[in-house]
This record gives structure tokens, C-alpha cells and sequence, in this order.
């Protein structure tokens, strides 16, 4: 059984049932959980689109758009995975993370980021990020990593 950090609703309809890779789930014993992610970005273009695409592919999405601000949240709310942008106005994206990571925080991060030099990519690793995705990017890819950052599926037992 896996176990995932964070608060996950359960859905009981078949229209859930539906591992994230999209394979048949229902058919497998398994059930799709609601993935709570909260996205910290600045560029209101980038984060409704965020917030649009997942919210399609039914993930539960919050948004807050200054460093501060998600900072608030992830010590007030459970995820289950947050997407950080590092260039925030009020607390750097870099900050909010090591800050988080020396509290104890294990919730999944992916940095989403315009900084793509190799050293930025290894300096937001070597800070406590658990992947690291550089814009422009495309969204399957995205999709991808929160995929694999978040394991979803429990084989229901009776």
C-alpha cells in the first residue's frame, strides 16, 4: 500500500476511477484520490493557465501569487505537492523552500521556473526541490512529473 503526505479527498463514482496515467483503474482494484496542489506563481497569465489545465485533468488547485502568500498557505493548508515559481515578489521562491524544508516540511516541490541555467537547476535541487521544470515547457511534461510526484493509486482491499 502506498501512502501519500497531505490531506487527499476520496471520490466513490466511476467517473474518478481513473489511475493519472489514464489506464483503466477501476479494473485493476484501484481508486483515483484527489491531488491537492498548490501552485506559487506571480504572472496571472501562467498561474490561470496552470490552474485551468489541472483543474481539467481534476486535480484540486489553489493558486497565491506572491511568496509570502504561499508560504501561508503550505503552513495553514495540506498538499500534496506544490508548484514554485522562484522569481516572487515578497519572499523569493528559493527562501520559501529552504525555509519549508528546515521545518520539516515533506510535501513534494517542483520548481517552475524561467531560470534555466545548469547551476540555478542543481542550486533548487540541492535546496530541497524534488524536481525542477524550466519555462516555457509543455504541459504533458508537467503532467508527467506531478505524475511521478505524486503516487495516487491504493489497491482497494476488501
Amino acid at each position: 500500500m502506498l501512502l501519500m503526505m497531505g490531506r487527499v479527498r476520496r471520490y466513490a463514482t466511476d467517473e474518478f476511477l481513473t489511475v493519472l496515467s489514464g489506464v483503466g483503474a477501476a479494473a485493476h482494484g484501484y481508486t483515483r484520490d484527489i491531488v491537492r496542489i498548490l501552485v506559487v506563481e506571480d504572472e496571472q497569465k501562467v498561474a490561470k493557465a496552470l490552474c485551468q489545465g489541472l483543474e481539467a485533468e481534476r486535480y484540486d488547485v489553489r493558486v497565491a501569487s506572491t511568496g509570502e502568500e504561499g508560504f501561508f498557505l503550505v503552513n495553514h493548508e495540506s498538499f500534496d505537492l506544490v508548484v514554485l515559481d522562484l522569481m516572487l515578489p515578497r519572499r523569493d521562491g528559493l527562501e520559501v523552500l529552504t525555509t519549508l524544508r528546515r521545518r520539516g516540511l515533506q510535501t513534494p516541490v517542483l520548481i517552475l521556473t524561467a531560470k534555466d541555467t545548469v547551476d540555478d537547476r542543481v542550486h533548487g535541487l540541492d535546496s530541497g526541490a524534488d524536481d525542477y521544470l524550466v519555462k516555457p515547457f509543455a504541459f504533458p511534461e508537467l503532467l508527467a512529473r506531478i505524475r511521478a510526484l505524486c503516487v495516487v493509486t491504493v489497491p482497494n482491499r476488501a
